[in-house]
């Protein structure tokens, strides 16, 4: 005989696995993060948050290590930190001081969509020895890179810069990739150098900028940039075509011992910004003429003569 059933109830599948995809809101103490990598255990930490001081100095870490989405709610110090596998650390936020002095990426630096908000220190020789991704990143202190190296792709793009940003005295092997990005605080870029190609496109400079010793091996480009306050190249070199189309000078222009083959830039957007110094004027009226820029010739020559007469005066 069969039997009639009732009606049969379906539980949408979602239902069942409510909890897939939504964010972790576990709470971890950074004693027990540490233990866990010192037991050489999986280092999984993805979205969850991270109490207490974290620090993993001089640590060797031989496989990935995830940190996306996480909250570190204290200073975390990666001083003399070695990151053998690639290292996740993608819209995290660091609400104390982060420091990664001396360390090692051997792998891929994943730290795109993060927020700083107390200050970030790669600086003191820390290498990036695999592409270093730091774009859409929010740095609400002061940054600091300076003798860093980036061996690959160093991805800065969209990023803001809302303190003191030091890139003094660093190295870029691969492509340097700074488009999009805003500058509110002064940035140094002293004694850097440039392997590949130097990308600041449509970036914005709101306070000084300083560029001054850096080598730029490759072609560079800062077309569409906008320079709120003074921009130093002094003492710069640029070995392939620097090219500054459709950039806004509203600040003080320095080209003091400034080399470069071919300096693409008009005069009108130079906009009476250039510091005076002969040298400085006597190159850039050459360049001019090597370009086939002779209004501009005209323009500058103009120029450099009030100049000159102001300082005789």
């Amino acid at each position: 005989m069969n039997r009639i059933l009732g009606p049969i109830l379906i539980i949408p599948i979602f239902i069942i696995g409510l909890s897939v995809g939504l964010q972790d809101d576990r709470i971890i103490q950074a004693s027990d993060v540490l233990a866990k990598i010192e037991a050489g255990e999986p280092v999984e930490f993805d979205s969850c948050t991270i109490a207490g001081d974290l620090d993993l100095s001089g640590l060797i870490i031989e496989g990935s290590v995830h940190f996306n989405n996480t909250v570190f709610q204290n200073p975390v110090t990666f001083n003399y930190t070695t990151f053998n596998g690639d290292a996740y650390f993608r819209s995290s936020e660091f609400n104390g001081d982060a420091y990664f002095g001396s360390s090692e990426f051997n792998g891929d630096a994943y730290f795109g969509s993060s927020e700083f908000n107390g200050d970030a220190y790669f600086w003191d020789y820390s290498e990036f020895n695999g592409n270093a991704y730091l774009w859409d990143s929010e740095f609400n202190g002061d940054a600091y890179f300076v003798g860093s190296k980036f061996n690959g792709y160093a991805d800065f793009r969209s990023s803001v810069f809302n303190g003191y940003v030091g890139f003094g005295s660093l190295v870029f092997n691969s492509y340097a990739d700074f488009r999009f990005s805003k500058f509110n605080v002064t940035v140094n870029f002293g004694s850097s150098v440039f392997k590949d190609f130097a990308d600041f496109r449509d970036s914005k400079f709101n306070d000084t900028v300083y560029f001054e010793d850096s080598t730029f091996d490759k072609e560079s480009s800062f077309n569409d940039a906008i320079f709120k306050g003074n921009s130093r190249f002094n003492s710069s070199r640029f070995k392939d075509d620097a090219l500054f189309w459709n950039t806004t000078f509203l600040g003080k222009l320095s080209l003091s011992r400034t080399r470069y083959e071919k300096l693409y830039i008009r005069w009108y957007d130079i906009n009476g910004s250039l510091v005076y110094d002969d040298a400085a004027y006597m190159s850039l009226m050459k360049n001019f003429q090597d370009l086939g820029y002779f209004e501009d010739y005209e323009h500058c020559y103009s120029q450099y003569l009030k100049e000159r007469e102001d300082q005789i005066e």
